[in-house]
């Protein structure tokens, strides 16, 4: 949870790519963060900093 909440926080920042990210996060493909991502959120990083801005 902690997590997800650190990708939300994390894709608000419009200076920070997913790729970025999920290096943060300790992902090493940014493939498996945004299976991961979408699996817990119910859409991708993408569509998720669409619909915050």
């Amino acid at each position: 949870m902690k997590m997800i909440n650190y990708a939300k926080n994390s894709l608000l920042n419009p200076t920070l790519n997913t790729k970025q990210i999920a290096e943060l996060l300790g992902f090493q493909h940014s493939q498996h963060f945004i299976r991961f991502f979408k699996k817990q959120t119910g859409s991708t990083p993408r569509e998720y900093r669409l619909q915050q801005n």
